[in-house]
Formats: C-alpha cells, sequence, structure tokens
C-alpha cells in the first residue's frame, strides 16, 4: 500500500491504532471518539483533506457500529431525524455565514450541558417532529461547527431511547450525516481517492475497536452508562463553548 503524500508509516500508523481506541470509546459510551480523532488528524492531514478524510474514516466506522447494534435502531426515531438533518445542512450553510460561529458554538454547548444533567420538557414532546426539528438543528451544527455527535445524542435522549437503541439510533444518523458531506466535498472537486486506501485501514481498525467498545457497554449497568454519558456530554459542551 502507498501512503499520500507527507504521511509517513510511523504517523500512520498511530493514526491506526487512535482509530480502533476512538472507536472502541465511542461504542461504550456513545461519543467523544470524534472529537478526539479529528483533532489528532489536525495534527498530521493537510487541511484542504482534513474534514473528508475525517468524515470518510467516522462514516465507515458508524456503519460498522450501526451494523452490530442494527436490532436496537429506532427506526420511527431515524425515520424523522434524517429528513430534517438534510434540511438543517442546506440550512446551515447560510447560517455559517450569517451568524457568528463562537455564539452558535456557545448556545450549542450550554444546551448540551444543560439537557446532560437535566431531559428537557420540550413542547413537542418526544414525537416525531421533535425528533424532525432535532434533525434540522443537528444537521446545521454540523455544517456550521463540525461537531454534532453530542447534540444528537442529547437529543435522542430527550426521546427517552435504552442506552442500546441511544448508541445505534446515534451510529446510523452519523454514518447517514457523515456520508452526505463526504459526497459534498467529492462534488465540490476535493481529492480524496489517493486516501482510499488509508481511509479503509483506519476504518478496519475502528470497526474492531466498535466491536470491543460495544462489548464493554453490555456490560455496563443503565446507571454506569448514564454517568458515564452525563460527563462525557458535559466535556464536550465546554470543549465546544471554548473552542478557537
Amino acid at each position: 500500500m502507498t501512503l499520500p503524500e507527507g504521511l509517513s508509516w510511523a504517523q500512520a500508523g498511530g493514526l491506526v491504532a487512535v482509530s480502533f481506541l476512538t472507536s472502541a470509546w465511542t461504542a461504550a459510551v456513545g461519543l467523544g471518539g470524534g472529537l478526539i480523532l479529528l483533532s489528532i488528524m489536525g495534527l498530521l492531514l493537510p487541511p484542504a483533506t482534513l474534514l473528508p478524510v475525517h468524515g470518510a474514516v467516522q462514516a465507515l466506522s458508524n456503519g460498522g457500529r450501526a451494523m452490530l447494534l442494527i436490532r436496537d435502531i429506532s427506526w420511527p426515531t431515524i425515520g424523522w431525524f434524517i429528513p430534517g438533518t438534510a434540511i438543517g445542512i442546506a440550512i446551515g450553510a447560510t447560517m455559517a455565514v450569517a451568524l457568528p460561529v463562537e455564539i452558535f458554538r456557545a448556545a450549542i454547548g450550554g444546551y448540551i450541558i444543560v439537557t446532560a444533567w437535566r431531559k428537557l420538557n420540550l413542547p413537542l414532546g418526544a414525537s416525531g417532529w421533535t425528533m424532525l426539528l432535532g434533525g434540522l438543528l443537528s444537521g446545521a451544527v454540523s455544517t456550521v461547527v463540525g461537531a454534532s455527535g453530542p447534540l444528537t445524542i442529547s437529543i435522542f435522549r430527550q426521546a427517552g431511547l435504552t442506552p442500546g437503541a441511544l448508541l445505534a439510533t446515534s451510529a446510523l444518523s452519523m454514518l447517514l450525516q457523515h456520508t452526505g458531506k463526504v459526497f459534498a466535498f467529492v462534488v465540490l472537486g476535493v481529492e480524496v481517492y489517493s486516501w482510499a486506501p488509508f481511509i479503509v485501514l483506519m476504518a478496519a481498525s475502528g470497526f474492531v475497536g466498535t466491536a470491543v467498545g460495544v462489548q464493554l457497554q453490555r456490560r455496563m449497568s443503565t446507571m454506569q452508562f448514564a454517568w458515564s454519558l452525563k460527563w462525557m456530554l458535559t466535556v464536550a459542551g465546554i470543549l465546544l463553548i471554548y473552542r478557537r
């Protein structure tokens, strides 16, 4: 296998190992791995290819997680959430220009922290329309901020999903969201084909990590899962608020 220009075998091996660890972490507690992986990849990959390569790896990793947890996916929730996401991505392109990113990040970060510790009594409850609006918001955040995983998890928590359903439904939503973003980069002419073998290698490592993380999650009690998720959402919200 030929590595992309500028990437050494040592760096590639390190990223493959990080892909395993972050995928295991995400599969166990639901979030955090993607943000960690993005920050580390950002140190080594060219800016022009960072987001599409990261998106492709995340799409494949989340696809593996969704496949392993397919029996737990809440299909009614996804059925409402994904159309909203598509609309949100389109709206997000406009918001990215009209709204200061710092304000948007602070608002979303605050929302994530609040919902981590208190289930909100939303006006529409946990209805399909709530998930549609949640998908719209998640799609917009994905476009403007680039980190919608914590927000998506917090939205699905409002629906009262079980830990397994929460992880599985989030994985499928992230698969579809990342796939759409990668497709958009390709349409815009970003060259990612030379990275394909490396992407597959990282995704394979991520799949193994996902399998390990799923087993860890199944051994966790509901209370342990809820406690871990609350703290991870809190940290993610703080990082989002103070991200530069």
